[in-house]
């Protein structure tokens, strides 16, 4: 009996590992849609039914299997399910925390600030015009709210910024056009 149910541990592990994801579905690119936001309740759903295909799968194969060796196929087929359902939760598991992580690193990656420094083409309450260092193309900038903006390291006001000023912009994310901060230099060398 222990040999038997070694050679079912080695069975069950062997289809399982075998297996791998390749019970789960997925879509040909063409027939990818884009994703948008799901809820936190819609992807439990959806590793749900993933599990459970993948665990039927598995177990019917493996308790048809073992029962042709072993002949009780009731006994076979509880312990086959209760293996492989922790087999493929386990790896289902992991991939959902998997691309939960990989979600909230580029969000913290998008978040980061970026800075680039240039020269003051104009400047008005709200609206700063800019080349930046080594390009001759202007571009502009849209004051955040709850900028700062110092000129030598003293508060100030965009609009008090002249043209030719050296200046440097802060933006945070994938938003290059709003500034959380400018820094002018007039006399001062350094920022």
């Amino acid at each position: 009996m222990r040999k038997l149910l070694g050679l079912f541990l080695c069975v069950c592990v062997s289809v399982v590992l075998g297996l791998g994801s390749a019970g789960c579905t997925k879509k040909d690119e063409k027939d990818k849609k884009p994703v948008v936001k799901e809820s936190v309740k819609e992807k439990a759903k959806e590793k749900e039914k993933v599990t459970d295909k993948v665990t039927d799968k598995v177990t019917d194969k493996v308790t048809d299997k073992v029962t042709d060796k072993v002949g009780d196929k009731e006994k076979v087929t509880d312990k086959v399910t209760d293996k492989v359902t922790d087999k493929v939760t386990d790896k289902a598991t992991d991939k959902v925390t998997d691309k939960v992580t990989d979600k909230v690193t580029d969000k913290a990656a998008a978040d980061k600030e970026k800075t680039h420094e240039g020269t003051v083409v104009s400047a008005t309450a709200k609206k700063l015009v800019m080349k930046a260092k080594g390009d001759a193309k202007e571009h502009e900038h849209t004051l955040a709210a709850t900028a700062k903006v110092t000129c030598d390291g003293k508060e100030c006001k965009l609009d008090d910024l002249k043209a030719g000023l050296r200046v440097r912009v802060t933006t945070v994310g994938a938003d290059m056009t709003t500034a959380t901060r400018v820094e002018a230099l007039d006399k001062n060398k350094d920022f």
